[in-house]
């Protein structure tokens, strides 16, 4: 199936690869002739990306603020005050309000689950531990 959906990508780059967008190309033509389908090559020929290319809908932060955010949960880890599940939710919160450049709209923010989701789907090289109490005689 995804061997099929490259093909067909490659025969729709060829297509706009040959025939460039000066004036008005028969689409419907240039879909028969390269055996593709119309309306993906009509999207292609006004500017829409490929389902490769275009980056995931649903994704709150980018590669970079992902990597900035595992980068603070290593050091963290290393300093030996290792962040909770809330502090992750509140440090992606930071970043994408550090981010945001629109002031007529506010910071969008990460749901409730979204810091167990990313910490399982995302990033499994950091897991969850339960602490244990420390002992009555070593406490005091």
């Amino acid at each position: 199936m995804a061997n099929a959906y490259q093909q067909t990508e490659n025969r729709i780059s060829q297509c706009i690869s040959d025939h460039p967008l000066h004036g008005f190309p028969n689409i419907s033509l240039l879909a028969r002739e390269y055996n593709v389908p119309y309306p993906r090559l009509y999207s292609r020929y006004h500017g829409r990306q490929s389902k490769s290319d275009r980056p995931a809908p649903n994704k709150k932060l980018d590669s970079a603020q992902e990597l900035a955010l595992s980068e603070l949960i290593r050091r963290r880890d290393y300093m030996g005050s290792p962040m909770r599940i809330p502090e992750v939710e509140k440090a992606a919160n930071s970043i994408l309000k550090e981010c945001h450049s629109d002031p007529s709209t506010p910071p969008t923010t990460v749901g409730e689950h979204w810091s167990r989701r990313w910490l399982d789907n995302e990033h499994p090289e950091f897991y969850k531990r339960k602490e244990k109490a420390i002992d009555a005689e070593r406490k005091e």
